[in-house]
């Protein structure tokens, strides 16, 4: 069917992860730490995330009551995912939009994002791993590829002082 379909761990982990290369622009495979799922680009497709295994698709903080039972949905609409928080505390989407309840839903962008769902206390974030399979993946980088170095930035003085000042806000 084109319901979401499971994904087992121990393959992912042991086979160096889903063949994103086979599947269909537009699925939707969704990684947590028992395993994860995958969904197909269809029409309307809503998938629950929240604490309450039985009532949900993807289980994050189960037991950090700060996540509420149904906290969020990931849907299918106008051809793109978009993420939805209905729960009291906030999602980060790709660490830098802060989505609340209320706010109109932000759509995915093709490629891996993080989804932080704040728990109880602030400093505690449960992460979602989400990934859109694009048109065309990007091969994989073998695990005995080199690091990618980290791009560095030479600031002076007064570009130090700014981005101190921006960071402060």
């Amino acid at each position: 069917g084109d319901g979401p379909r499971t994904l087992c761990a121990r393959r992912r982990s042991s086979e160096g992860g889903t063949r994103l290369a086979s599947m269909r622009p537009g699925t939707l495979v969704v990684l947590e730490p028992g395993g994860g799922l995958t969904a197909s680009p269809t029409e309307g497709m809503v998938l629950w995330f929240g604490r309450n295994r039985p009532d949900v698709h993807i289980c994050v903080g189960p037991d950090d009551p700060g996540v509420s039972r149904r906290h969020g949905t990931l849907e299918y609409s106008a051809g793109c995912w978009w993420v939805r928080t209905l729960g009291g505390r906030p999602v980060r989407v790709g660490g830098t939009q802060v989505l609340r309840k209320g706010d109109e839903p932000v759509p995915l962008a093709d490629g891996r994002t993080s989804l932080l769902v704040e728990g109880e206390d602030p400093r505690d974030l449960h992460l979602v791993r989400v990934q859109v399979v694009g048109a065309a993946e990007p091969p994989r980088r073998r695990p005995s590829s080199g690091t990618v170095p980290v791009r560095c930035f030479r600031l002076d003085t007064i570009e130090r002082l700014v981005m101190t000042v921006l960071a402060q806000r």
